[in-house]
């Protein structure tokens, strides 16, 4: 979802059009019906609030002047009953904002959620995850902020002060309304102007926090890799120094604060002493009553007495416009990959994949040069090659993690881009080299919260992966946790998961991507012998370092460089000179030694 362009003027105006972008287009009929209510409540609970103290000075203008007593008690009534209401109403509208809040707050998630899982595996190779984890925490304080501050406080106060003028106004002539407004200009006026400067200073302080809280997340999530390397001193330092440029930040920032408060308050009492004089000297002169000298001071110090909130509520709505913006420049962002002209019903039986000269820069680097093969329904065919060569590479274009910057990649005669990627990767089951695993149940890490498969379905693969070998030996059996990105697990057994977690899916085709690298030969031996174009009714694209693994494969393909150096069948390949015959040989010296070992 884009950000109409209009929207690109100052980062102010741009943060607040996003927010309320976020309100109308993002929130559920739920959402915007609490905000209906809300606004309601608290218009009605300031109406009364303005009435109050006009019934209150005509309460004291019939007691100074002894007027009947039914009327005195009409007007105690109303006043209570007044107070009461508002009261009531002020109850409700706290109840309606911590319901819309928390509806923004899911509808929000659930938006930016669903708008990172657009980008691209270019884009999270680029990012630090700690600090999205925390563009998001701060974008949804950043829209509390704005909930508590624009409409518990600024807009009711600003609806509340335009009652109270235009009473003034009318029960009073123009002189006695300039206190008040000068009081409320002056004060305004300061705080304005130092909330530039807080802003600023906000911004510094909150992208020192990112970053604190960055380094915090980096230290903690790769605590392996320090306590092995004995670099706990060095990386405390290096926090320590964030935390210290932390400090100096806000040392400036309550400066300003300081300064900015007490100039506040002076101009706040010298209203107040003026206010008053002109209050008691029309009342010895007879100019107002003293009903009116009531309403007067009871306005002013309803004005005065939320200055220091509503302006506080001004500072976190500022905030709240600066902690927003990481958000909404994701949010703005296009994805890097889109569906182009897609085709629609198309769910084919069989699929025939061709590359048709694929090339790859990654970082102006050239990672693939004129790739040209197909991989025919039911087929197995085999990429080998030198670590580095590009194998893996032509895998990720397959799952369109990339686009090949040169020629294309078809399933059956259409280009990949015009398949939306919903059905693209419903085609393949993949079982990458690196597997990452949630903290979570090995059941869930195996459906990803996917209802429609049944227990049959994940227990018929877990045979085959060689599965349930190592998970009936758990207390939990598959509800057993695996710790973040599966660190109380094996290689072997993330790699067991991640074959059935692939395989439960039925794809047209497999793409196994070392998949054997932590597995014994014993497992290994199990698992190819199932894993078979003819067993599970799907096309196989090999990536292998193990060569045993690809002898009956239908071509085995060399790519050495990011090139197609030889492809063949294994009986030729051995035969001819270069990299896969050379390899063999190793293979099978190494093999042989092996048994003269065990010998």
């Amino acid at each position: 979802m884009l950000i109409p362009l209009s929207f690109k003027k100052t980062t102010f105006y741009k943060s607040f059009l996003f927010i309320l972008f976020c309100i109308k287009n993002l929130c559920s009929q739920h959402a915007k019906r609490n905000l209906v209510y809300c606004v309601t409540v608290i218009l009605a609970a300031k109406i009364a609030l303005v009435i109050q103290p006009l019934l209150l000075s005509k309460i004291v203008d019939s007691i100074v002047g002894s007027t009947n007593k039914y009327y005195l008690l009409a007007f105690l009534s109303a006043y209570c009953f007044v107070g009461l209401f508002s009261t009531i109403m002020i109850s409700g509208k706290n109840y309606f904002i911590l319901l819309f809040r928390e509806r923004l707050n899911k509808d929000l998630s659930i938006g930016f959620l669903n708008k990172l899982q657009q980008f691209s595996h270019k884009f999270f190779y680029n990012v630090n995850v700690a600090k999205i984890s925390q563009i998001n925490t701060m974008g949804l304080e950043a829209l509390h902020g704005f909930i508590l501050a624009f409409l518990s406080e600024i807009i009711p106060f600003l609806f509340e002060l335009s009652l109270i003028f235009i009473i003034i106004l009318n029960k009073f002539n123009l002189v006695m309304s300039i206190p008040v407004l000068v009081v409320f200009l002056f004060y305004t006026g300061i705080s304005m102007r130092y909330s530039i400067k807080e802003r600023v200073s906000i911004a510094k302080l909150s992208g020192e926090r990112v970053q604190q809280s960055s380094q915090f997340y980096e230290n903690i999530i790769n605590f392996d890799s320090i306590k092995m390397t004995h670099a706990e001193k060095e990386r405390l330092q290096l926090f320590s120094k964030h935390a210290d440029r932390f400090l100096t930040l806000a040392k400036s920032h309550g400066r300003i604060f300081f300064d900015k408060s007490l100039i506040q308050n002076l101009i706040l009492y010298v209203g107040l002493f003026t206010i008053l004089s002109m209050s008691i000297l029309g009342f010895l002169h007879k100019q107002i009553s003293a009903g009116e000298l009531v309403l007067l001071n009871t306005y002013f110090f309803q004005i005065t007495s939320p200055l220091v909130n509503v302006l506080r509520s001004y500072e976190i709505f500022n905030k709240s416009i600066t902690d927003i913006d990481p958000m909404m420049q994701l949010m703005q962002r296009k994805p890097d990959l889109e569906v182009q002209k897609p085709i629609i019903n198309i769910h084919p039986d069989k699929i025939n994949i061709n590359f048709n000269h694929a090339s790859f820069s990654y970082d102006q680097k050239l990672s693939l040069s004129d790739i040209s093969f197909a991989i025919p329904q039911g087929s197995k065919i085999a990429l080998v090659g030198p670590t580095g060569a590009g194998k893996s590479t032509i895998g990720r274009l397959l799952m369109r993690f990339y686009d090949p910057t040169q020629g294309n990649i078809t399933i059956n005669e259409f280009d990949i881009k015009q398949y939306p990627f919903s059905l693209l990767r419903s085609f393949i089951g993949y079982v990458p080299q690196d597997i990452t695993l949630l903290h979570d149940s090995i059941l869930n890490n195996i459906t990803l919260g996917q209802h429609n498969f049944t227990e049959s379905d994940v227990m018929a693969m877990t045979y085959p992966s060689g599965l349930l070998d190592f998970v009936y030996e758990l207390k939990d059996k598959f509800d057993t946790i695996v710790g973040d990105r599966g660190l109380k697990l094996s290689g072997g057994q993330k790699q067991r998961i991640a074959i059935t977690r692939a395989l439960i899916r039925k794809p047209k085709l497999l793409v196994l991507d070392e998949y054997n690298s932590s597995l014994d030969s014993a497992f290994e031996k199990r698992i190819s012998d199932f894993i078979h174009p003819n067993k599970i009714q799907a096309s196989i694209l090999l990536i292998a370092h193990r060569l045993s693994s690809v002898i009956d494969a239908d071509e085995i393909i060399v790519i050495q460089d990011g090139k197609m150096t030889q492809r063949g069948r294994h009986s030729d390949l051995i035969k001819e000179p270069g990299w896969y015959r050379l390899a063999w040989e190793a293979f099978s010296r190494s093999q042989h030694d092996a048994l003269e070992i065990v010998n």
